[in-house]
């Protein structure tokens, strides 16, 4: 808690208690490398675990983000980077696009808070709105329900690119001194490479977050992507309507590193990526159990 301002103590004491514990009920842990099993009794685990496996469909009772509680008077430059590939398909892009939103809702967007910028890939980068365009959050949700679906190829390194060269400088808006995280939502393969890129983009100071949905993305071609450690920074869903229950999960990862000076969220000096583990976990993974 060192890196926590007075005024904000509570907050991060809030968020450090959440982030530790969830109970049992709510995952299983098949493969667990860290010797816990599974209580029958809801009994509490430490947070979180090394395999997440969940329903297939998403928990209408899955707990949400509190809507502007989280991220408060932190300037962060938040930028949502969606596939907008065939493979995606529109309705599920619907669902993308309502997991962004639900996000926006649960920080504090302002002119000294956090500031966001959507940007579609596919066969090119489009940018929806750079970081400068939406001082409101009804203005950046609105904006986020227009977006239009393209349907065409996955340049995930060409959308990487665009973080280092045109997102983070001043054509997109950025502000120095704020925060630089990424948030890359995927459903496959890309078709052009993402290591570099995403080293670059790592080197920059961007602390990028790495999603992944259905069982057609490439888990090396996500921790690639994802800054260190992947077990904070890798998410895999098994499908679109699951995206709803990691939104909340996410939305702390985000915000405890930007709030207590965490990694997450924080810029790393020219070349560096951050701090690795030093224990190995596997990513975030919500699945449906096996038949």
């Amino acid at each position: 808690m060192t890196g926590c301002a007075p005024a904000i103590l509570a907050v991060c004491a809030l968020l450090s208690l959440q982030q530790r514990v969830v109970t049992s009920q709510d995952y299983t842990t098949d493969g667990d490398s860290s010797g816990l099993g599974v209580g029958s009794g809801g009994e509490e685990r430490p947070y979180p675990p090394v395999d997440w496996h969940q329903r297939g469909s998403p928990d209408p009772n899955a707990e949400r983000a509190p809507a502007g509680g989280l991220c408060k008077d932190v300037p962060m430059d938040l930028v949502f980077m969606l596939d907008g590939s065939r493979s995606v398909l529109a309705p599920n892009f619907e669902k993308v696009k309502d997991f962004v939103v639900q996000l926006i809702d649960a920080f504090d967007v302002g002119p000294s808070a956090t500031h966001v910028s959507v940007v579609q890939y596919s066969s090119r980068v489009e940018v929806a709105f750079p970081l400068d365009a939406h001082q409101t959050k009804e203005e950046l949700k609105q904006a986020v329900r227009a977006i239009a679906y393209v349907g065409e190829g996955t340049v995930t390194g060409g959308a990487l690119r665009h973080l280092t060269e045109s997102a983070y400088g001043e054509a997109g808006g950025a502000r120095i001194g704020a925060h630089r995280v990424a948030v890359v939502v995927t459903d496959g393969r890309s078709a052009d490479s993402v290591r570099e890129a995403a080293g670059a983009a790592h080197a920059a100071g961007v602390t990028v977050f790495a999603v992944g949905v259905t069982d057609s993305v490439d888990d090396a071609e996500l921790r690639a992507i994802a800054s260190e450690p992947s077990e904070t920074h890798v998410h895999h869903v098994d499908n679109f309507g699951l995206l709803d229950e990691l939104q909340l999960r996410l939305a702390r990862q985000i915000c405890e590193g930007n709030v207590c000076g965490g990694t997450v969220g924080r810029q790393n000096a020219p070349g560096k990526r951050g701090p690795t583990s030093q224990s190995v976990h596997a990513p975030t993974e919500i699945r449906r159990p096996n038949s």
